[in-house]
């Protein structure tokens, strides 16, 4: 389908054609000309600002699609104005060129590294306005290094292939202007990969995939330039790069006008398959080959490809320091998230289970307590005042339960309005005072809203010892708790055998307390 869409693209853009047909003309005739020169050397000049032309025309009208939302189409007005800048300079250096032929090298001057400067800067300036998906601090600290690995990458191609060869030219202004215009391209290098690397939500997956093509092209002509001038000196590096960098950046922009609705979805819809991930780690092997080349095949030394390939080594080591770092806290994340009660941050039922369990299997006979904490009416809370007010009220026991037991024991939520505390090596005596706390705790009533909502549990406390099964524990607990339910205000029972029947789940409310119970009873 989408081989289908690409086709049907190519054929159905007048624009896009024209471009392209620019193109294969300039190709044609280049051939020719390189087996036996014809015709007036304009003729393979002229195709170059053409393509710009066209360019700035595709650009121009994508930005005024008025199906494109509106951070998309505002790119893209970025974008024309660049096409423009770009198609200026090229204009001013083709000049250049056929006032000079004999000139050599790159023939830049200071109005096309102004036009083009300007342009990288807009690139920059329209890649910071697009909206991107939020990062974490760990998230954006491994992108900047990621951007700049392929930003050191590109900077030492550019060295080695275009800035390095100028270095001993005599126009000094023409060797500034390009030292000057690399910088502001090694700038467009890192915005770009940040874009890519951090994700893009506004710009059509296969548009963006062309326009790194067409850089790419683009910037692929400076090394090839000593092949080119073997040919003579009608031929530059230029004749090829910008045609075929015009070509692919017009078909970017055709793309994302053609694209199907939803290729420009809103952050957080779109799942993409993250290839750019790869863009630093392909800087890095292109880094490596070329110190080979420089080594093995050049036979020489070049200290900045050699200390760039030790820098690019060590961007890639912090970087997966940093990784190790995130995924680390990421596990604790997911730890946290499955042990943890998510509205009152307290341990769960499954921590809770797992911490008994520790405390049970401990040293014989060391005691071991369990109270289970129901809050009274808390339905009727949820019901009239509705549930946001119920889950403040939750969050806020949580907290009074936390402080009270002051780290004496582990206090979780079961679930609904069923706290339990855990007091390891607690005996009959220390779990009183710290059910008193908990009593102490909830005198005050809790401020929820505009609402001051006073506090009112029942507790139920299972006295034990290592080797007791967990669950009879926390069953003793249950029955201790429902019958303090049948004593007034905030109250705590230890479990009694005798509660057995009369204090649990399915005992009538209204069935009176033995004696014996009715003396552990505290409120």
């Amino acid at each position: 389908m989408a081989s289908t869409r690409r086709f049907r693209l190519l054929g159905g853009s007048r624009l896009l054609q024209l471009s392209g047909a620019l193109l294969a003309v300039f190709l044609l005739w280049l051939t020719v000309t390189a087996i036996h020169p014809v015709g007036p050397m304009i003729l393979l000049w002229l195709p170059i600002p053409a393509g710009g032309v066209v360019l700035t025309a595709v650009y121009w009208r994508t930005s005024r699609d008025p199906r494109l939302p509106e951070p998309t189409r505002r790119f893209w007005r970025h974008l024309t104005a660049v096409a423009a800048l770009v198609t200026a300079g090229t204009a001013s250096q083709v000049t250049e060129v056929l006032d000079n032929p004999a000139g050599g090298g790159l023939q830049t001057n200071p109005v096309m590294v102004a036009f083009n400067g300007t342009a990288v800067l807009l690139i920059v300036y329209a890649l910071a306005r697009l909206p991107l998906d939020r990062q974490t601090p760990g998230q954006l600290v491994r992108i900047l290094l990621d951007a700049g690995t392929v930003m050191l990458a590109a900077a030492v191609f550019m060295w080695y292939f275009q800035t390095e060869p100028m270095l001993g030219r005599e126009d000094t202004a023409t060797v500034i202007g390009s030292l000057a215009l690399t910088a502001i391209a090694l700038v467009g290098v890192f915005a770009v990969a940040k874009v890519m690397l951090s994700g893009f939500t506004f710009i059509d997956t296969l548009g963006l995939r062309l326009l790194i093509l067409a850089m790419a092209v683009g910037t692929a002509a400076p090394p090839i330039q000593t092949a080119l001038q073997g040919y003579g000196p009608r031929t530059f590096p230029m004749q090829i790069g910008l045609p075929a960098m015009f070509f692919f950046a017009a078909w970017a922009g055709e793309q994302q006008r053609v694209a199907p609705a939803g290729s420009a979805a809103p952050r957080g819809t779109r799942r993409r398959r993250n290839y750019y991930s790869l863009l630093p780690y392909a800087g890095v092997v292109a880094v490596d080959g070329l110190l080979l080349y420089v080594s093995w095949v050049a036979h020489t030394n070049d200290p900045v490809v050699v200390g760039a390939a030790v820098l690019l080594t060590a961007l890639v080591v912090l970087r997966q320091i940093t990784a190790f770092r995130d995924n680390g806290r990421l596990l604790e994340q997911l730890h946290h998230g499955a042990t943890h009660d998510a509205l009152t941050q307290l341990p769960n039922r499954a921590h809770f289970s797992a911490r008994l369990h520790e405390a049970t299997s401990g040293e014989p006979g060391r005691p071991v307590a369990v109270a289970l904490i129901d809050l009274d009416d808390f339905k009727e809370v949820n019901d009239t005042l509705g549930h946001e007010i119920g889950d403040l009220l939750l969050i806020a026991v949580a907290q009074r339960l936390t402080a009270g037991v002051d780290g004496h024991g582990m206090v979780a939520r079961l679930g609904g309005d069923e706290f339990v505390l855990v007091l390891d090596g607690a005996g009959p005596d220390a779990a009183d005072r710290a059910a008193a706390r908990i009593v102490e705790a909830f005198r005050s009533p809790v401020a929820a809203g505009l609402h001051q909502l006073p506090i009112r549990a029942s507790i139920g406390i299972a006295d034990g010892q290592a080797g007791d099964e967990p669950s009879d524990l926390l069953r003793h607990a249950d029955i201790a708790m429902y019958a303090a339910k049948k004593l007034p205000g905030t109250a705590y029972l230890h479990y009694h055998p005798e509660m057995t029947g009369t204090g649990s789940r399915t005992a009538p409310a209204d069935q009176p307390l033995p004696d014996e119970v009715r003396r552990t009873a505290r409120v």
